[in-house]
């Protein structure tokens, strides 16, 4: 039989989480009728070869997911932006027919509703400043450098 057969065979008890060489080794030795040096050989070259080709799966595995985040990014931006059309169409929607009704009662509280919610989308309800307090100093002295 050819070394291929063996690696391959080797390969396969790797794939099935068998990665313990004595019992992997007393199953080849019982299936082939080989050696332990013979299984040991083609062992560290099964061994090479699987963590190889683990090591091509997982790198194709992150670019898939790096491309899909990228993808799930972008779309989360395009959302964003339908979402302040749509908000400022409703907001222009409901000014006209607050306009439209003499200000009824509930088309200006819908106004307002709709108001909030786009002051809030674009920030504008957001603190510009927090205030802060110094304690414990009385005094601040600033020294000009000597030159």
């Amino acid at each position: 039989m050819s070394k291929e057969i063996y690696i391959s065979f080797i390969i396969e008890e790797l794939k099935n989480n068998n990665v313990d060489a004595e019992k992997v080794c007393a199953v080849f030795c019982r299936k082939f009728q080989k050696s332990n040096r013979t299984f040991y050989n083609h062992w560290k070259m099964a061994q090479e070869r699987y963590n190889n080709t683990q090591k091509l799966i997982n790198k194709e595995n992150e670019e898939t997911y790096a491309k899909a985040e990228k993808e799930r990014l972008k779309q989360s931006l395009i959302s964003r932006e339908q979402f302040g059309i749509m908000i400022d169409n409703v907001f222009k929607l409901s000014y006209k027919k607050t306009m439209d009704t003499n200000g009824g009662k509930n088309e200006v509280q819908a106004f307002m509703q709709v108001a909030e919610r786009k002051a809030k989308f674009e920030g504008f309800d957001n603190p510009t400043k927090t205030e802060t307090t110094i304690k414990g100093i009385t005094e601040i002295i600033i020294e000009p450098k000597e030159m």
